[in-house]
């Protein structure tokens, strides 16, 4: 064989190799995704209701009065 021939079977062998692996980590990210899961499949919990703030009820300003003691 030549340099090249060789070259080329190294370069078969990597591709191969990682066409290899690549389908082995494909193949096993379903089944590792499926092996989170609980064994029976529950719906997911529905979200509490929505809190509505009401705003506190609008009230006429009124003026601070000043006691008469006060008032020199």
């Amino acid at each position: 064989m030549t340099v090249r021939h060789s070259l080329l079977a190294v370069g078969a062998v990597l591709v191969l190799g990682m066409a290899v692996f690549l389908l082995r980590e494909v193949g096993r990210t379903p089944s590792a995704a499926q092996a989170d899961r609980s064994p029976s499949p529950t719906p997911p919990p529905t979200p509490p209701p929505a809190v509505t703030i009401k705003p506190p009820p609008t009230e006429p300003p009124t003026r601070a009065t000043i006691p008469q003691s006060q008032v020199q």
